[in-house]
């Protein structure tokens, strides 16, 4: 067995266990945008996926994510998209996934629009 139980007189409070699991949540998920790439790599999951990450900081501090970032708003100002106005309506699954599964729906779309160039999968 690799971790051993620590031996303790004092008990975790619940305030520390619920600061380790909000910072692990914050840290590892982020909202589920499973049903915007079920229904077609467009706008609308362009602008939530960079909404998305402009919003997690540890994402956008590293460099290959932060230039992701620069890189998705480059393309979506190329398509004069209003992504305020388009996602305003949009309501939050309550849903979240881990941050490299939003990263490999990310990369499926844009594999999918270099390859037919549309929004369609």
């Amino acid at each position: 067995m690799l971790l051993k139980p620590v031996v303790s007189d004092k008990k975790p409070t619940g305030i520390i266990n619920y600061q380790f699991f909000y910072y692990v949540l914050q840290e590892f998920f982020v909202e589920d945008v499973q049903n915007l790439f079920d229904t077609g790599c467009g706008d609308m999951f362009f602008c939530k996926v960079h909404d998305i990450l402009l919003k997690h900081e540890n994402i956008t501090k590293r460099k290959d994510e932060g230039e992701l970032v620069r890189n998705l708003n480059v393309f979506i100002s190329r398509k004069n998209v209003n992504c305020t106005e388009l996602l305003k309506d949009v309501t939050p699954t309550g849903n979240q996934i881990q941050i490299p599964r939003l990263m490999e729906l990310l990369t499926k779309c844009i594999k999918q629009r270099n390859w037919i160039g549309g929004n369609k999968r």
